[in-house]
């Protein structure tokens, strides 16, 4: 019995219209004002509560044509919840989480965000309740230097131009 040849063709990305339409979490859509042109811009934020007995959580999801979704976490504040210790797996400035190794292939633009980046964040915040307690990130994970982030989304952004 002779297997079928897998294929490799390279899927094309929601635009930032086609995820906030696909998406369940259809809170907030918008035109915004980014670097003095009009571009599409979606915004949605939720609650979130890892587990039944965890605190709720208000999370934003931001998604810019051309750029990866940014993941943020309104309230309550995680700096204040981890009591002047280093947060784990965020990136900085501005403070938001880390839920996958940028270029790695773990998210690309045609995969849905309700279906990759709600329960990543559900499943991060599970992790960081328990790093609260033990003070031990048990999720695992790579986090790359603070600016591989920015560069690549330079990236991303020149090559779906």
């Amino acid at each position: 019995m002779e297997s079928s040849p897998v294929r490799t063709e390279r899927r094309s990305g929601y635009s930032v219209t086609q995820q906030m339409r696909s998406s369940a979490i259809r809170l907030r859509f918008s035109y915004r004002q980014i670097d003095g042109t009009k571009k599409r811009a979606f915004s949605s934020a939720y609650r979130e509560r890892p587990t039944p007995i965890s605190r709720e959580y208000e999370v934003c999801i931001t998604l810019r044509a051309g750029d990866a979704p940014r993941v943020f976490v309104v309230s309550p504040s995680l700096t204040q919840l981890a009591g002047g210790r280093k947060l784990p797996h965020v990136y900085y400035d501005p403070l938001r989480l880390c839920l996958y190794l940028l270029g790695s292939g773990e998210w690309e633009s045609h995969m849905r965000i309700d279906k990759t980046f709600v329960p990543w964040t559900a499943t991060w915040l599970y992790y960081f309740e328990e790093w609260l307690d033990s003070d031990d990130w048990k999720s695992g994970g790579e986090h790359p230097d603070p600016g591989e982030a920015e560069t690549y989304n330079r990236r991303t952004r020149r090559r779906f131009r």
